[in-house]
Formats: C-alpha cells, sequence, structure tokens
C-alpha cells in the first residue's frame, strides 16, 4: 500500500513538471518501495535509525496529524467517527492552502502545484458540519421532503460551486449546489 500510494503521489508530481529527484525516506523503508525508486532511476537515501528530526517528512506528518485533530475537534458531536477518512481531502487541501511552497514561499504549496485555488467557484465550509441536502424537483416524489439530511464533507473540485455531502441513510455521497 505505501508503494501504491507513492506511486500515486509521483504519478501526480511528474504530470505537474515536479517529481523530486532525490527521497530521503525512514530508515525503515520497504525493499518494494526502493524497487520503485530504483525503476525510476530515482535517488534516495535513509535518515539514521531513531534520528526523526532529518527527516522532513516527520515534521509534515506531525502538521497533518494536528490540523487533521483541530478539524475533528471542530466538527460536529454526532458526526458518524467511522466516516472520519471522509475528510481528509479537505483537510489536506486546507493545509496546502496554509503552508508556503519550498520551492517559491511567495506561494502556498497548493498554488504552486495547481494554481490560484477560486474560492468563489469552490467554496469551503468547516468539515463535519451537519446539513441538510436540497433535492432537486425532478429527484423526489411530488409529495416528498424537499431535503435530506447529511454532512459536509468537503468541495465538490470537479463541479461548480459545488460541495460534497454525505448521506447516511444511504451511506453515499452527493454533490449538491444548494444546501442549508
Amino acid at each position: 500500500e505505501i508503494r501504491r500510494g507513492w506511486q500515486v503521489l509521483y504519478d501526480k508530481l511528474a504530470r505537474r513538471g515536479n517529481a523530486p529527484a532525490i527521497y530521503i525516506m525512514d530508515n525503515e523503508a520497504s525493499s518494494e518501495l526502493k524497487k520503485a525508486c530504483d525503476k525510476y532511476d530515482l535517488t534516495y537515501q535513509l535518515v539514521p535509525p531513531h534520528i526523526h528530526c532529518r527527516n522532513a517528512a516527520e515534521r509534515a506528518i506531525q502538521c497533518f496529524k494536528n490540523h487533521f485533530l483541530a478539524i475533528l475537534a471542530a466538527a460536529d458531536p454526532n458526526f458518524p467517527v467511522g466516516e472520519w477518512d471522509r475528510l481528509i481531502d479537505q483537510a489536506v487541501l486546507t493545509l496546502n492552502l496554509l503552508r508556503n511552497s519550498r520551492v517559491n514561499t511567495k506561494l502556498s504549496a497548493y498554488a504552486y502545484l495547481f494554481g490560484n485555488f477560486d474560492f468563489n467557484a469552490t467554496p469551503l465550509a468547516p468539515p463535519g458540519t451537519r446539513i441538510v441536502l436540497h433535492l432537486k424537483p425532478s429527484t423526489r416524489p411530488s409529495w416528498g421532503f424537499h431535503g435530506e439530511d447529511g454532512w459536509y464533507i468537503g468541495p465538490s473540485l470537479e463541479h461548480y460551486r459545488c460541495v460534497k455531502c454525505f448521506i447516511p441513510k444511504t451511506a453515499k455521497v452527493k454533490d449538491a449546489d444548494t444546501v442549508e
């Protein structure tokens, strides 16, 4: 799974022209991950055992954990605990909007990789907020309710001015343009 996750991230960065040439990894990196680096002719170095301060990834992990714990603490107390993983995408997005790029410190990490974030086209709200999703007339019975209870879990980056909502009744994620 770690190798597969690395592959997804490497491909994403390579498409943007930002694939790292050298990787500094934990001394416990798997042989499968090392083979993947060799496959792409990438250089890697292992940090000394038990010296985490030399590994920038360790600091980034601590920063993400603190950010994500703050998100969980601010979520509605009734948010389904088993659905916490649905909040990760917005956590990564907001963290990258907040921190500077290491290459160009005048830009956020998000702006460096993807360009400026359009807050008008992609509204953000606190993740884990209880919402009522508006049901369009074509998707509800004529005497049916006009809304459905759910939870805001993040922006819908593919749709204009839409958000992703988790609907506990169906255990599905829906994109919506109107929520209360």
